[in-house]
């Protein structure tokens, strides 16, 4: 499992490369037009996963059911609204992964950049510099707290998705730097570790899911005690958030300024 993980996140950080790096130039300096041309054909293809996403979230919205042994520990004022939708629902159904609303704002960015640039592949790494920006951070915080639990697998795991992340982060600032608005970027990298320094000092940084079988009770993406705890959960939404909004005026003041 561990090694699927790394193999999975290492692959595709190479594809990453070779994608933006061989095929971006081409679909930049393509003139051609209709629903056939390469750049129509590269659009559809990288909108699919982002649309992907709201489906399935409009799927699974609502949806805490009994049947699940994860619903047990929400609290029950939460269940079925939308509440739970915001604070509560995992993305893959089994309470063990991150929160939907999180992964939503993928989606949201990508579609909103794309609305302001018509550019798909910028749009896709526009979503992906948000985890970057998000990940980069919160590794360096959770690692400091953490470290002394950690196992290989633990390291492991979070080692090579960390190297993916920095591989988008990398294309990012070597290929888009100029579309983002850096003293707007530091700014909100300061709100963001405001945020998480509040977190850290009086939530001593506890979180709902982790990577280490000795804080958890499952195989993987392990639930803590904290999984059914408001606070903690909000704190991990809310981190989100602020990143999100950070992107979302930046797109918006690129724009204003370049004349979209």
């Amino acid at each position: 499992m561990i090694f699927n993980a790394m193999f999975y996140e290492g692959t595709l950080a190479i594809l990453i490369l070779i994608v933006y790096f061989y095929i971006e130039p081409k679909y930049q300096n393509s003139k051609e037009k209709g629903f056939f041309s390469f750049r129509t054909i590269c659009n559809l293809i990288i909108m699919l996963p982002f649309a992907e996403f709201i489906i399935g979230f409009l799927l699974q919205s609502n949806q805490c059911s009994l049947t699940n042994k994860f619903c047990f520990a929400v609290p029950d004022i939460f269940r079925h609204t939308l509440w739970y939708d915001i604070f509560y629902l995992r993305v893959n159904d089994a309470g063990n992964g991150a929160h939907w609303l999180d992964y939503m704002f993928l989606p949201i960015l990508f579609f909103i950049t794309f609305w302001v640039t018509k550019d798909a592949f910028f749009s896709a790494l526009n979503a992906g510099f948000m985890v970057f920006l998000h990940e980069v951070i919160w590794f360096i915080t959770y690692w400091f707290e953490y470290f002394q639990y950690f196992k290989t697998e633990g390291w492991l795991n979070d080692i090579a998705f960390f190297i993916l992340v920095c591989t988008i982060g990398f294309i990012g600032i070597k290929k888009y730097s100029k579309r983002y608005s850096w003293i707007w970027f530091y700014y909100g990298i300061a709100w963001y570790c405001v945020w998480i320094l509040y977190w850290l000092f009086d939530f001593g940084l506890h979180v709902t899911v982790i990577n280490n079988s000795n804080l958890g009770n499952s195989q993987q993406f392990l639930e803590t005690i904290y999984y059914n705890n408001f606070s903690i959960n909000a704190l991990e939404v809310f981190s989100w958030i602020i990143i999100f909004t950070v992107f979302l005026v930046n797109i918006l003041k690129l724009r204003r300024e370049l004349n979209y």
